[in-house]
């Protein structure tokens, strides 16, 4: 097990929130077993947690869980993208407690926007997905009203980068026109990164009307013949496919492992040793300067 901080692992091991962890902590609800001692006791929301400790909520030992929920989920209009249950709002809670305890959404889709979202309990999967440098695939389906022979010049427009700010110009990686029922059309448009309300602010740029707004795939993962409301569990290859795509879960241990190595070394440029990480990071074979290559 990599040594995390003590807020992570509470993360890991309940379903609590960040702000719950924190007054958890400050209640004095949350105790740490430091090394095999018999006695608990307090300790910071930063210390690191290593495999032979024990953590205790509300006197009752927790453990990281074991990642096992992978789902796609078909998210329907006017759904927000909260896993609490909000008064006159509906969410994902429903959809989320029936999967099981600790499962939440990776990113998030617009309240009126329609499709796909992934489900899970695995916080190594969603850290990952959303680093700048992962470039995972998102198919959306814009429905417009768009004459016919305006089709081809939205679709080069589109494909030539919208610019929404002088600091983002977004390229998609493929633009199509699927579906013609006129006056109303349907353009596919693929993007590597998928930010709030970026699909409708290209639109809005080019002067068009968003009626309906669909997102079918993430990655390798597509909405198929899913309805709103629907909820599939993913396969075990479509998961290994996620994952290798994202750069594999060693990816997540190395670079876990370089903070570590970094940490480690602040701790002794500032006089103050840390004993215990310093001598995990050895058995590891892992040394400072490893880690002062990752800055």
């Amino acid at each position: 097990m990599v040594p995390s901080r003590l807020d992570k692992y509470m993360s890991d091991a309940t379903s609590l929130s960040r702000s719950q962890i924190r007054k958890a902590w400050s209640d004095g609800k949350i105790e740490v077993c430091v090394g095999g001692e018999v006695e608990a006791r307090v300790i910071a929301l930063d210390t690191l947690i290593f495999e032979e400790d024990q953590v205790f909520f509300e006197q009752t030992r927790v453990e990281r869980r074991v990642p096992s929920v992978y789902a796609a989920f078909c998210k329907p209009m006017g759904v927000i993208s909260s896993a609490r249950r909000e008064k006159g709002q509906r969410s994902l809670a429903p959809w989320l407690e029936e999967l099981g305890e600790g499962v939440f959404p990776i990113g998030r889709l617009e309240q009126d926007t329609v499709g796909l979202m992934l489900l899970t309990d695995d916080g190594d999967l969603s850290h990952v997905m959303t680093q700048p440098d992962v470039s995972l695939v998102y198919k959306y389906r814009v429905h417009v009203d768009l004459e016919r022979a305006q089709q081809d010049e939205i679709v080069t427009q589109l494909s030539a980068g919208v610019e929404l700010s002088r600091e983002l110009r977004v390229i998609p990686v493929n633009v199509a026109v699927s579906e013609v029922v006129a006056p109303r059309c349907v353009i596919e448009i693929e993007i590597e990164e998928s930010r709030s309300k970026q699909i409708r602010s290209m639109c809005h740029v080019l002067g068009l009307v968003v009626q309906e707004l669909h997102r079918v795939a993430i990655g390798p993962i597509g909405l198929g013949d899913m309805i709103e409301g629907d909820v599939r569990r993913l396969g075990d290859e479509e998961v290994t496919e996620l994952w290798r795509l994202c750069g594999g879960r060693a990816r997540v241990r190395e670079r876990r492992c370089m903070a570590l190595a970094r940490l480690a070394r602040k701790h002794r440029d500032e006089g103050e040793p840390h004993e215990r990480l310093e001598s995990w990071l050895e058995k590891q074979g892992i040394s400072f300067d490893e880690g002062l290559e990752g800055e």
